[in-house]
């Protein structure tokens, strides 16, 4: 069994049902399973807050972080929301994962890693993949962030927040990215 090979079950990460389920820990194929192995600062910009930067040299695709946080429903994420707009910049809906009745949203206000302090950029060195849960259950919404391109050490990481949003305001909240490319709103 070669166990730098991706997954031939077809799943993005290999799972407790593949082959290298025996040895888990020389699959290359379970990034994200690892935990964080970049090293990452949380720093304070004057600017625009908390933000995180890269203290080792990324190459693209290499996995960085799993935004983690407490899984909720659709209607606890709405009356959150409602409670306190700050939540909503924490709070990630992925779709198309097992139908509304497995609708779950995750949000990082109370419950968070460092992936929480990575700021929103309109010109993002870092991309969102789905991943799907070591054990099969689909239902369990995971995201995982990866370099998009090399990032050299001490660069600030970035993702874009709403990425199908080409031109608009998708919030009322300001962008500080800083960015050339900048929308201005979130």
């Amino acid at each position: 069994m070669d166990l730098k090979n991706p997954c031939s079950c077809g799943a993005s990460e290999c799972t407790i049902a593949c082959a290298c389920a025996e040895h888990p820990k020389k699959c290359e194929n379970r990034a994200s399973q690892q935990g964080v192995t970049v090293r990452l600062c949380v720093t304070r910009y004057a600017d625009k807050g908390w933000g995180v930067k890269t203290l080792k040299a990324l190459k693209r695709g290499d996995f960085v972080c799993e935004y983690v946080g407490e899984l909720i429903s659709e209607s606890e994420m709405k009356a959150r929301e409602e409670r306190a707009e700050i939540n909503s910049s924490y709070i990630f809906t992925p779709s198309g994962r097992g139908g509304a009745e497995a609708y779950a949203a995750i949000d990082g206000f109370a419950m968070r890693n460092v992936a929480a302090f990575i700021n929103f950029s309109c010109s993002p060195n870092l991309e969102l993949r789905y991943l799907d849960h070591p054990y099969g259950d689909r239902r369990i919404k995971r995201v995982g962030f990866y370099a998009k391109e090399d990032i050299e050490s001490g660069t600030e990481l970035g993702y874009r927040r709403n990425q199908g949003c080409v031109d608009g305001q998708m919030s009322k909240i300001a962008c500080k990215c800083g960015s050339e490319k900048c929308r201005g709103f979130l």
